[in-house]
């Protein structure tokens, strides 16, 4: 489960790219708009066949965090984005 969040005054179009084994492949199905300071939860268990890195890609600014679950064990694991360096947008001030 990733949920982003879009803090900007305008909606933000969102590509997720799934990294395997050294490739990127376009995740189509997870393709969304996130509206102005809305946000948006995306259940990629049932658009990829296994947990995997993702690239998740907006023309604003996003926050995003993905939680993982255990299917056979207990535990639980969340994790927040880390942004590219070239491509940090400081958050508006209130």
């Amino acid at each position: 489960e990733i949920v982003v969040a879009n803090p900007s005054a305008g909606a933000v179009e969102v590509t997720v790219t799934e990294l395997v084994d050294g490739s990127q492949v376009e995740v189509a199905e997870a393709k969304v708009t996130v509206p102005a300071r809305g946000r948006v939860t995306l259940d990629l268990s049932t658009m990829v066949d296994a947990p995997s890195a993702v690239l998740i890609e907006g023309r604003g600014p996003l926050v995003v965090s993905r939680t993982l679950w255990a299917t056979e064990e207990r535990g639980t694991s969340v994790d927040l984005a880390t942004p590219l360096p070239d491509q940090v947008v400081p958050l508006p001030s209130r």
